[in-house]
Protein backbone atom coordinates (compact mmCIF):
# COMPACT_ATOMS: atom_id res chain seq x y z
CA UNK A 1 0.00 0.00 0.00
CA UNK A 2 1.25 3.38 -1.00
CA UNK A 3 -0.18 7.02 -0.87
CA UNK A 4 2.27 8.43 -3.36
CA UNK A 5 0.21 11.00 -4.78
CA UNK A 6 1.43 10.60 -8.58
CA UNK A 7 -0.81 7.76 -10.15
CA UNK A 8 1.91 7.06 -12.51
CA UNK A 9 4.16 5.41 -9.69
CA UNK A 10 1.13 3.69 -8.68
CA UNK A 11 -1.87 3.09 -10.61
CA UNK A 12 0.18 2.08 -14.09
CA UNK A 13 2.25 -0.47 -12.15
CA UNK A 14 -0.23 -1.72 -10.12
CA UNK A 15 -2.38 -2.35 -13.42
CA UNK A 16 0.56 -4.08 -15.22
CA UNK A 17 1.46 -6.39 -11.97
CA UNK A 18 -1.96 -7.49 -11.61
CA UNK A 19 -2.35 -8.30 -15.70
CA UNK A 20 1.31 -9.94 -15.43
CA UNK A 21 -0.02 -12.11 -12.78
CA UNK A 22 -3.12 -13.50 -14.57
CA UNK A 23 -1.34 -14.20 -17.79
CA UNK A 24 0.87 -16.01 -15.39
CA UNK A 25 -2.02 -18.15 -13.58
CA UNK A 26 -3.61 -18.59 -17.22
CA UNK A 27 -0.32 -20.37 -18.20
CA UNK A 28 -0.52 -23.16 -15.18
CA UNK A 29 -3.19 -25.46 -15.71
CA UNK A 30 -3.38 -26.14 -11.91
CA UNK A 31 -4.75 -22.66 -10.89
CA UNK A 32 -8.58 -23.01 -10.51
CA UNK A 33 -9.26 -19.83 -8.83
CA UNK A 34 -7.87 -16.41 -8.63
CA UNK A 35 -8.80 -13.93 -5.82
CA UNK A 36 -8.10 -10.44 -5.65
CA UNK A 37 -8.37 -8.40 -2.73
CA UNK A 38 -9.50 -4.61 -4.16
CA UNK A 39 -11.35 -2.26 -1.54
CA UNK A 40 -15.23 -0.48 -1.17
CA UNK A 41 -13.10 2.30 -2.29
CA UNK A 42 -12.66 0.65 -6.18
CA UNK A 43 -17.08 0.91 -6.08
CA UNK A 44 -17.50 4.28 -4.23
CA UNK A 45 -16.19 7.05 -2.48
CA UNK A 46 -18.09 7.98 0.87
CA UNK A 47 -20.34 11.36 -0.20
CA UNK A 48 -20.83 12.58 3.81
CA UNK A 49 -24.87 12.78 4.08
CA UNK A 50 -25.84 11.02 0.96
CA UNK A 51 -26.86 7.27 0.21
CA UNK A 52 -25.15 5.72 -2.55
CA UNK A 53 -26.75 2.38 -3.93
CA UNK A 54 -23.66 0.43 -4.32
CA UNK A 55 -23.90 -3.09 -6.31
CA UNK A 56 -22.20 -4.73 -8.57
CA UNK A 57 -22.05 -2.70 -11.33
CA UNK A 58 -20.51 0.27 -9.57
CA UNK A 59 -17.47 1.81 -9.89
CA UNK A 60 -15.79 4.74 -8.83
CA UNK A 61 -14.76 6.64 -11.95
CA UNK A 62 -15.21 10.15 -9.89
CA UNK A 63 -11.78 9.18 -8.26
CA UNK A 64 -10.23 8.04 -10.91
CA UNK A 65 -10.53 11.39 -12.86
CA UNK A 66 -9.48 12.92 -10.16
CA UNK A 67 -6.37 11.03 -9.85
CA UNK A 68 -5.60 11.65 -13.10
CA UNK A 69 -5.99 15.48 -13.14
CA UNK A 70 -3.11 17.38 -14.42
CA UNK A 71 -0.28 17.66 -11.92
CA UNK A 72 1.39 18.81 -9.67
CA UNK A 73 0.42 15.73 -7.24
CA UNK A 74 0.16 17.34 -3.66
CA UNK A 75 0.10 14.50 -1.05
CA UNK A 76 -3.61 15.18 -0.68
CA UNK A 77 -3.87 13.44 -3.51
CA UNK A 78 -2.37 10.00 -1.98
CA UNK A 79 -5.67 8.44 -1.06
CA UNK A 80 -7.45 9.55 -4.35
CA UNK A 81 -4.19 7.84 -6.23
CA UNK A 82 -4.60 4.97 -3.83
CA UNK A 83 -8.54 4.57 -4.14
CA UNK A 84 -8.11 5.14 -8.23
CA UNK A 85 -5.11 2.23 -8.48
CA UNK A 86 -7.98 -0.20 -6.26
CA UNK A 87 -10.89 0.72 -9.18
CA UNK A 88 -8.19 0.56 -12.09
CA UNK A 89 -6.59 -2.71 -10.91
CA UNK A 90 -9.85 -4.85 -10.17
CA UNK A 91 -11.69 -3.58 -13.43
CA UNK A 92 -8.99 -4.45 -15.82
CA UNK A 93 -8.60 -8.09 -14.22
CA UNK A 94 -12.37 -8.39 -14.69
CA UNK A 95 -12.10 -7.04 -18.44
CA UNK A 96 -8.99 -9.36 -18.47
CA UNK A 97 -10.96 -12.37 -17.65
CA UNK A 98 -13.89 -10.99 -20.24
CA UNK A 99 -11.35 -11.19 -22.61
CA UNK A 100 -9.50 -14.23 -22.21
CA UNK A 101 -11.55 -16.27 -20.68
CA UNK A 102 -8.70 -18.77 -18.66
CA UNK A 103 -9.37 -22.09 -17.69
CA UNK A 104 -9.69 -20.70 -13.37
CA UNK A 105 -12.43 -18.96 -11.62
CA UNK A 106 -11.98 -14.83 -11.07
CA UNK A 107 -13.71 -13.55 -7.64
CA UNK A 108 -12.91 -10.31 -6.18
CA UNK A 109 -13.20 -9.44 -2.64
CA UNK A 110 -14.06 -5.54 -1.18
CA UNK A 111 -13.55 -4.87 2.13
CA UNK A 112 -14.43 -1.60 3.99
CA UNK A 113 -12.56 -0.38 6.96
CA UNK A 114 -10.72 -3.64 8.75
CA UNK A 115 -11.35 -3.80 12.25
CA UNK A 116 -10.34 -6.45 15.04
CA UNK A 117 -7.83 -8.60 16.46
CA UNK A 118 -4.08 -8.32 15.56
CA UNK A 119 -2.59 -11.03 13.89
CA UNK A 120 0.30 -10.83 16.56
CA UNK A 121 0.06 -7.72 18.80
CA UNK A 122 3.74 -7.39 19.90
CA UNK A 123 5.11 -7.61 16.57
CA UNK A 124 2.94 -6.47 14.47
CA UNK A 125 0.75 -3.74 16.82
CA UNK A 126 -2.13 -2.29 14.76
CA UNK A 127 -1.28 -1.25 11.12
CA UNK A 128 -3.15 0.15 8.49
CA UNK A 129 -6.77 1.00 9.38
CA UNK A 130 -7.30 -0.72 12.96
CA UNK A 131 -5.16 1.85 14.41
CA UNK A 132 -7.66 4.25 14.17
CA UNK A 133 -9.48 2.28 16.76
CA UNK A 134 -6.02 2.14 18.82
CA UNK A 135 -6.01 6.06 18.90
CA UNK A 136 -9.77 6.37 19.65
CA UNK A 137 -9.09 4.17 22.80
CA UNK A 138 -5.56 6.46 23.13
CA UNK A 139 -7.70 9.55 23.40
CA UNK A 140 -5.79 10.20 20.09
CA UNK A 141 -9.13 12.14 18.81
CA UNK A 142 -7.43 14.20 16.19
CA UNK A 143 -6.16 11.80 14.25
CA UNK A 144 -9.68 10.38 14.14
CA UNK A 145 -11.48 13.08 12.86
CA UNK A 146 -9.64 13.12 10.02
CA UNK A 147 -10.35 9.79 9.07
CA UNK A 148 -13.68 8.32 7.38
CA UNK A 149 -17.16 7.18 8.86
CA UNK A 150 -18.00 4.77 6.11
CA UNK A 151 -18.72 0.84 6.99
CA UNK A 152 -16.40 -1.54 8.63
CA UNK A 153 -15.65 -5.41 8.71
CA UNK A 154 -14.21 -7.58 11.05
CA UNK A 155 -11.03 -8.79 9.88
CA UNK A 156 -11.18 -12.48 10.40
CA UNK A 157 -14.60 -11.81 8.67
CA UNK A 158 -13.09 -10.72 5.66
CA UNK A 159 -10.27 -13.37 5.85
CA UNK A 160 -13.22 -15.60 6.03
CA UNK A 161 -14.68 -14.44 2.25
CA UNK A 162 -11.57 -14.25 0.97
CA UNK A 163 -11.28 -18.66 1.63
CA UNK A 164 -15.06 -18.42 0.17
CA UNK A 165 -13.84 -16.98 -2.67
CA UNK A 166 -10.77 -19.57 -3.39
CA UNK A 167 -12.78 -22.71 -2.47
CA UNK A 168 -16.88 -21.94 -2.24
CA UNK A 169 -18.24 -23.99 -5.18
CA UNK A 170 -21.16 -21.69 -5.79
CA UNK A 171 -19.19 -18.28 -5.81
CA UNK A 172 -17.93 -17.86 -9.16
CA UNK A 173 -17.36 -14.81 -11.29
CA UNK A 174 -18.49 -12.51 -7.75
CA UNK A 175 -17.47 -9.29 -6.45
CA UNK A 176 -17.90 -10.07 -2.40
CA UNK A 177 -18.64 -6.93 -0.73
CA UNK A 178 -17.06 -7.31 3.13
CA UNK A 179 -19.66 -4.01 4.01
CA UNK A 180 -20.65 -4.87 7.55
CA UNK A 181 -22.60 -1.88 9.13
CA UNK A 182 -22.00 1.54 8.99
CA UNK A 183 -20.13 3.35 11.91
CA UNK A 184 -19.80 6.66 12.85
CA UNK A 185 -16.62 7.34 15.61
CA UNK A 186 -18.65 8.74 18.03
CA UNK A 187 -20.60 4.84 18.11
CA UNK A 188 -17.18 3.30 18.03
CA UNK A 189 -15.96 5.54 21.41
CA UNK A 190 -19.33 4.40 23.18
CA UNK A 191 -18.39 0.88 22.80
CA UNK A 192 -15.00 1.69 23.74
CA UNK A 193 -16.38 3.37 27.01
CA UNK A 194 -18.80 0.75 28.03
CA UNK A 195 -16.09 -1.51 27.91
CA UNK A 196 -13.88 0.03 29.90
CA UNK A 197 -16.06 2.53 31.98
CA UNK A 198 -12.69 3.07 34.54
CA UNK A 199 -10.39 4.21 31.65
CA UNK A 200 -10.28 8.25 31.34
CA UNK A 201 -11.45 9.76 28.00
CA UNK A 202 -10.41 12.71 26.88
CA UNK A 203 -13.75 13.84 25.79
CA UNK A 204 -16.79 12.85 23.70
CA UNK A 205 -15.69 12.92 19.87
CA UNK A 206 -17.92 14.93 17.92
CA UNK A 207 -21.94 13.07 16.70
CA UNK A 208 -22.30 12.35 13.17
CA UNK A 209 -25.30 10.62 10.72
CA UNK A 210 -24.45 6.92 9.71
CA UNK A 211 -24.11 5.79 6.46
CA UNK A 212 -27.46 5.84 4.36
CA UNK A 213 -25.21 3.93 1.97
CA UNK A 214 -27.21 0.53 0.29
CA UNK A 215 -24.86 -1.96 -0.52
CA UNK A 216 -26.85 -4.30 -2.54
CA UNK A 217 -24.70 -7.06 -2.18
CA UNK A 218 -23.73 -6.99 1.57
CA UNK A 219 -26.33 -9.74 2.52
CA UNK A 220 -24.67 -12.16 -0.26
CA UNK A 221 -21.45 -11.77 1.58
CA UNK A 222 -23.20 -12.43 5.26
CA UNK A 223 -25.01 -15.15 3.97
CA UNK A 224 -21.64 -16.43 2.98
CA UNK A 225 -20.49 -16.24 6.59
CA UNK A 226 -23.36 -17.88 7.41
CA UNK A 227 -22.77 -21.15 5.50
CA UNK A 228 -19.13 -21.23 6.57
CA UNK A 229 -20.40 -21.36 10.24
CA UNK A 230 -21.09 -17.93 11.70
CA UNK A 231 -23.88 -16.08 13.07
CA UNK A 232 -23.45 -13.18 10.52
CA UNK A 233 -21.40 -10.32 10.06
CA UNK A 234 -19.10 -9.92 14.22
CA UNK A 235 -20.82 -6.90 15.74
CA UNK A 236 -19.20 -3.24 16.10
CA UNK A 237 -19.22 -4.05 19.81
CA UNK A 238 -17.33 -7.59 19.08
CA UNK A 239 -14.89 -6.27 16.84
CA UNK A 240 -13.73 -3.32 18.58
CA UNK A 241 -13.26 -5.72 21.58
CA UNK A 242 -11.12 -7.51 19.74
CA UNK A 243 -9.59 -4.43 18.44
CA UNK A 244 -8.54 -2.94 21.83
CA UNK A 245 -8.16 -6.27 24.28
CA UNK A 246 -4.01 -6.23 24.00
CA UNK A 247 -3.94 -2.54 24.87
CA UNK A 248 -5.67 -2.66 27.88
Amino acid sequence: MTMDPDPNKVVTPMVAGTLNLLNAAAKQSTVKRFVLTSSCTAAASQKQGVGLTIDADSWNDEVVREAWAPPPYGEERGFVVYSASKTEVEREAWNWHKEHKPHFVLNTVLPSMNTGKSLDPASQGHPSTSFLIQALFEGKLDIVRAASQYFYVDVQDDARLHVAALIHPAVEGERIFAYARPFTWRGVQRVIQQLYPSRPCPGDIEEAELDKSEVVRAPRAEALLREMGRSGWTSLEETVRMNTEDLV
